[in-house]
């Protein structure tokens, strides 16, 4: 592609553009880079200091989408000083503690950092009880036991794995740990790690999972374990919002007023995926309609966050629209929704969501669409008991539980990252949900 920008574009045509947009913006996919882990410096250096002690293991946990993830692999690889993806093992709902067993040692034996047979054969002091190499033909395969007997056995051959991998420190990440229902493997699980640090095993996990506490995610068994240190993972900052953005931005020469700043970093709520949803479509279509330009326009801004509600995860779209999409008031539904997302606080009481969200967003609406001959119907606003039965009604599971009532009147939405996409909706009509507070 010939070259395309001028005027302190910082790309010389579009595969340098994709070059350095899929470099920073990486909605889809774990931040592996801690670089480009925005806001995690607290974090990180809490995970270091803990893998520092001897035997200490990690257990990340947080709400869906707030990057657990993106944390647990860029400490990771921060630890083992590899620029490789760690060694990496991800949970399911019919996972058994002999499956991810033979998983952790399947993932440490298939290192890209594996030392070859003739290698270890002549290694003095390693002892292979458990693992088996058969050679075929040109090439070998590792032979895992089916089935693990104990978890001593368990634990040794973790052991023998992690030795050959290769890393000084073996350590591999556990992830989502929270779809493991059944709680004997929880259980031995947490065995395993006491074990592990009984025996002076040499490795470490670093596990994730979806969860408010240690006790509530793990069932109590992993909790009560000494060598295991707990991470809670939190919104990130405003200014680690904005980071996200313009970090990219100065990266290609475009320039991102503080105005859209602010409103990307309030959608999104603090979970960085929205904002790195929302800021590749804003580069792209910058891009797409003036290369030459390096001011993104409100215009952008708004397609923006149009493609980016149309492209967030199946998931959440799916929740809201059973939320909001019923045979009638649907528009009432879908209004009390947006004022319930509004304001900083994840907790909130209905009287203050009427007064102080509901009431003034209408308010705007209203004044909005007053001469617009688009409009056909007039716009209905709620009184406070109708307002409080709509949302008393987003709880009950016919509209997808998307709201949990806790206290008296204090509403909250059970999945946070739901709370983020609603806003970008709100967005998209034209809604603002309040002022940030910093």
């Amino acid at each position: 592609m010939k070259a395309l920008p001028n005027a302190g574009m910082k790309f010389a045509d579009e595969d340098e553009f994709r070059d350095i947009l899929k470099r920073l913006i990486v909605p889809g996919v774990p931040i592996e880079d801690v670089k480009s882990l925005q806001g995690r410096e607290v974090k990180l250096r809490e995970i270091s200091r803990a893998l520092n002690s001897k035997g200490m293991h990690v257990f990340i946990h947080g709400e869906r989408g707030i990057g657990k993830t993106s944390l647990a692999v860029s400490a990771a690889k921060a630890f083992l000083k590899v620029d490789a993806y760690p060694p990496y093992v991800g949970c399911d709902e019919d996972a058994t503690f002999d499956h991810l067993v033979r998983d952790v040692c399947r993932d440490f034996l298939g290192s890209s950092i594996l030392r070859r047979q003739s290698d270890f054969q002549q290694s003095a002091g390693i002892n292979l009880a458990f693992l088996k190499y058969e050679v075929k033909g040109s090439g070998g395969t590792w032979i895992i036991p089916e089935k693990v007997e104990t978890i001593n056995e368990a634990a040794d051959m973790i052991g023998e794995a992690a030795q050959l991998s290769g890393y000084s420190e073996p350590l591999i990440v556990v992830d989502e740990f929270d779809r493991i229902k059944d709680d004997q493997v929880k259980r031995k699980f947490s065995d395993l790690i006491k074990r592990i640090h009984d025996k002076s095993v040499n490795v470490r996990f670093i596990f994730c999972g979806i969860g408010k506490t240690l006790d509530e995610l793990t069932s109590g068994h992993l909790s009560s374990n000494r060598p295991l240190h707990p991470v809670e993972v939190d919104q990130i900052s405003h200014d680690a919002r904005w980071r996200i953005v313009t970090r990219a931005a100065d990266a290609l020469g475009f320039q991102v007023d503080g105005e859209h700043l602010i409103r990307v970093g309030h959608i999104s709520d603090g979970f960085p995926y929205y904002i790195h949803l929302v800021a590749q479509n804003l580069f792209w279509i910058a891009f797409d309609k003036h290369p030459h330009d390096p001011v993104i326009t409100s215009e952008d801004f708004h397609a923006a966050v149009m493609g980016s509600m149309e492209q967030a995860e199946s998931p959440l779209k799916t929740a809201y629209k059973l939320a909001i999409q019923k045979t009638k008031n649907s528009l009432d539904y879908e209004e009390v929704l947006w004022s319930a997302a509004a304001g900083t606080h994840m907790q909130r009481q209905s009287r203050e969501m009427y007064d102080g969200s509901y009431v003034p967003m209408m308010e705007e609406r209203l004044r909005k669409e007053m001469f617009d001959p688009k409009i056909k119907e007039k716009r209905i606003f709620l009184t406070y008991e109708k307002y409080r039965d709509r949302l008393y009604k987003l709880t009950d599971q016919r509209h997808g539980h998307i709201l949990e009532k806790s206290r008296n009147s204090w509403y909250e939405f059970p999945e946070k990252v739901n709370r983020g996409y609603v806003r970008l909706v709100a967005e998209r009509n034209g809604v603002q949900l309040g002022a940030d507070h910093f």
